[in-house]
C-alpha cells in the first residue's frame, strides 16, 4: 500500500489483514447508520469524573471504530451545546470530528454529504 504525497509504504498480509488491526473502509451503505449515530446517539454514558472519562475517550479515539467515534462526537457535541467543553474534552471532540472526516472523505452520496455537513457544523458550533 502506498501513501499519497509520501515515499512511505505499508505492507499488509493479504490473507489476514485483521491481525494488523486494519478493517475495510466505510462505504456509502454505511453512511445512514453513521449519520444516525451522529444525530441522535445516546448509547455512550461517559463518566463525569475527568480521569475516568479521559481514559474512556482515549480508548475510543485510539480504537478508531467509526461508529464509536460518531457516538462520542454526538455526546461531546451535546455537552458542548449544553455547557461548553473543557480544553481536553474539546480537543477530543475535534479529534473525533477529524477522524470521521477522514472516514467519509471521497464518498459522494447524499448521506456522506450530510455527514460532512454535520461535522462541519459541529466543528464551528459555539456553546449557547
Amino acid at each position: 500500500m502506498d501513501f499519497p504525497n509520501t515515499a512511505s509504504r505499508a505492507f499488509v498480509p493479504v490473507s489476514a489483514p485483521q491481525g494488523t488491526g486494519m478493517r475495510a473502509a466505510l462505504t456509502t451503505a454505511d453512511m445512514p447508520n453513521l449519520l444516525r449515530r451522529l444525530q441522535i446517539s445516546r448509547e455512550l454514558n461517559l463518566p463525569r469524573q475527568w480521569a475516568a472519562r479521559h481514559r474512556r475517550v482515549t480508548e475510543i479515539l485510539v480504537g478508531g471504530d467509526p461508529y464509536e467515534l460518531a457516538t462520542l462526537t454526538c455526546e461531546l457535541r451535546r455537552w458542548n451545546n449544553e455547557r461548553g467543553l473543557p480544553d481536553l474534552d474539546r480537543q477530543a471532540f475535534r479529534r473525533a470530528i477529524r477522524l470521521l472526516e477522514q472516514e467519509v472523505r471521497g464518498l459522494e452520496d447524499q448521506y456522506a454529504q450530510d455527514v460532512q455537513r454535520l461535522l462541519d457544523h459541529a466543528w464551528n458550533e459555539t456553546p449557547a
